[in-house]
């Protein structure tokens, strides 16, 4: 018994009942974690330096995430994003190729806002140089990805 927290005994419940529970609770494959979802649009800073950014994304799963991003002027790219969603925040993972071909990578934690439609937060990107740090800054325009 000493597995079983003293507010569950309380409350009457057995392991077996909170599982079930659980079980129930989760979302299903297609639904919109934390309701992130659609076609987000704004921008990425880095050095000062501001670049268009859009995100089209939809669930995949329980707490999942994909769909594509892309950067316009000054320089534009596009690279799959993969993402997941729990406690607000949302953990993103880009993986892009530059104009002169270089792997690239962008990966952040975005704080989840006013359920969904604002996505903001510190990102690392890496490709031909060193990494260097940048904000990304993107609201919702439209529900539906695009």
């Amino acid at each position: 018994m000493k597995l079983l927290r003293p507010s569950l005994l309380v409350l009457g419940l057995s392991p077996v009942t909170l599982l079930v529970v659980s079980a129930c609770a989760t979302s299903r494959p297609g639904t919109t974690p934390g309701g992130v979802a659609g076609f987000y649009a704004g921008s990425l800073v880095v050095d000062g330096r501001s670049f268009g950014a859009a995100l089209n994304v939809r669930g995949d799963g329980p707490a999942r995430l994909r769909g594509v991003f892309s950067t316009s002027s000054p320089v534009s790219i596009e690279g799959e994003a993969d993402g997941a969603v729990m406690d607000g925040l949302m953990r993103i993972v880009v993986e892009y190729r530059t104009p002169d071909g270089c792997d690239g990578r962008i990966q952040g934690i975005l704080d989840v806002t006013r359920g969904g439609d604002a996505l903001d937060g510190p990102v690392t990107i890496s490709d031909c140089d060193a990494p260097v740090a940048g904000e990304l800054t993107l609201r919702r325009r439209d529900v539906t990805p695009r």
